[in-house]
């Protein structure tokens, strides 16, 4: 997800799942995780910081005579609580000249393509699947084409588990589906956790309704920056848990937040709709899925309506619930409005404030604002809160390239990746987003020499050359 940035492959900090695994139940979870789109600007801003060093004195004289002014208005106006600021914000109805514009926009766009499609055979799907393949391979990352079901779903692959489990190998061990919760409870190893799971699941250690084992899991390895492997977990736990009814939309904000990770937007819209309808029934009974066939901002304005109009009527509610606000959050996120997703997730947090997920997906929304200052002090939190929290540690680096601090980047990269198994263990997979994000960091330090060998087995190496991992 901060986890966030990424849709395949945005490059922001991904968000990750919305609060700490439920230890006790599995009926109200609903977490989720964030996306990665600054990344992307963070290696733009290396190349254009070697580029361009023009003298910015008259632009700065002029943006302080701006904020003085806008000081100035905002001293002239009643003070507005937190909550009557976020609504305000939330709600701010763009102008009639921006409608416009965008009607006029969609009515050219329209012509263009019908006028073009008119014209020929040309095959724009080909077209762009050609324009765009092997880039991501570039460096190491997957670009599949996307397929969908009748429901708008992804049509993915199954889960598959490591061919080397140390819990499955030894007799001795303690495999149980309480061992590996307990084990994540006491902040112990996120790998370790995911095997532990692998190895009750294979043991058919389910849990409660079959799925509590699948879902966590799932969790655990989108926590753990292996964000393929927990959707594809996400996903078995929420289809085993729909096949019982629903089971309150157990797993369903998670995987959620899983797709938009992943640039699955229409995909998680649609599960968010889904997991309201389920959560108040009774507020979105008229509320209806849109066909696929509408403009592709049809759906999100659906959704997010509906969202809004819970979100109204829970105002005068004593106990509003968080995870309202997270599936807002994520939504806004979708939209490219930070700032106002970042509100929503700080209005969960005040109601959770040790929940270390929440507090990585807080710091992605702000870091995808262009505050990579304020984004490492919630990750620090999220950190403090779970020292081992390795899709933090991955947002770290992030901001610390957003900052130009591209050794420290490079160390939080290791350093998570570190986290992810033992060394000695030569047939450790560690997780493919994080060496190639370091490769492109090493690549932006001038060291070509090392990215090629940011791989499995090499972590020694990079001590060696005075990293700390």
């Amino acid at each position: 997800m901060p986890q966030l940035p990424l849709m395949h492959q945005r490059y922001p900090p991904p968000m990750m799942l919305m609060h700490p695994p439920n230890f006790h139940s599995v009926t109200d979870k609903g977490k989720g995780r964030a996306i990665d789109p600054q990344l992307e600007a963070a290696f733009d801003a290396i190349e254009s910081r070697s580029k361009n060093t023009e003298d910015a004195t008259e632009l700065e004289k002029a943006m302080d005579q701006l904020r003085l002014e806008r000081d100035a208005m905002a001293q002239s106006q009643p003070a507005l609580s937190d909550f009557q600021r976020i609504w305000r914000d939330i709600n701010a109805a763009p102008s009639a000249e921006t409608l416009e514009e965008m009607a006029k926009w969609e009515k050219e766009f329209n012509e263009a393509m019908s006028s073009e499609r008119e014209e020929g055979d040309f095959n724009y799907d080909e077209a762009i699947t050609a324009q765009f393949k092997g880039l991501d391979k570039e460096f190491g990352l997957p670009n599949d084409e996307l397929k969908v079901d009748g429901n708008g779903m992804p049509i993915l692959r199954s889960y598959e588990f490591e061919s080397e489990n140390k819990y499955i190998q030894e007799p001795e061990a303690s495999v149980s589906l309480e061992a590996a919760k307990t084990l994540l409870k006491e902040g112990g190893s996120l790998s370790d956790v995911a095997l532990l799971l692998e190895a009750a699941i294979q043991q058919k250690d389910l849990g409660e309704g079959g799925y509590e084992a699948w879902i966590l899991l799932g969790e655990v390895r989108s926590m753990d920056e292996r964000e393929e492997q927990g959707m594809l977990a996400l996903r078995e736990g929420v289809k085993i848990a729909q096949e019982q009814g629903g089971a309150g939309g157990v797993g369903l904000l998670s995987l959620a937040i899983s797709y938009t990770n992943e640039n699955y937007d229409r995909p998680s819209q649609l599960l968010l709709l889904n997991w309201l309808k389920i959560r108040y029934p009774q507020h979105t009974s008229g509320v209806s899925i849109p066909a696929t066939t509408t403009q592709p901002w049809a759906v999100h304005e659906v959704v997010q309506d509906a969202f809004l109009s819970v979100a109204r009527i829970q105002q005068a509610d004593p106990e509003p619930d968080p995870e309202l606000q997270v599936g807002l959050g994520v939504l806004l996120y979708i939209n490219g409005e930070f700032s106002k997703a970042a509100d929503c997730f700080a209005s969960a947090l005040s109601m959770r404030p040790e929940d270390y997920v929440l507090w990585n997906r807080y710091g992605s929304c702000l870091s995808n604002g262009n505050r990579p200052e304020d984004s490492l002090t919630a990750y620090r939190e999220a950190l403090r809160l779970r020292p081992k929290y390795t899709r933090a540690l991955y947002n770290v680096g992030v901001a610390c390239l957003n900052l130009g601090a591209y050794k420290e980047a490079a160390e939080h990269f290791l350093h998570g990746l570190a986290l992810q198994g033992d060394e000695a263990n030569k047939e450790t997979r560690r997780s493919e987003q994080l060496w190639a994000t370091l490769r492109r960091t090493l690549i932006a330090m001038d060291r070509a020499d090392l990215a090629d060998k940011a791989k499995d087995g090499n972590l020694d190496l990079f001590r060696k050359e005075g990293f700390e991992v």
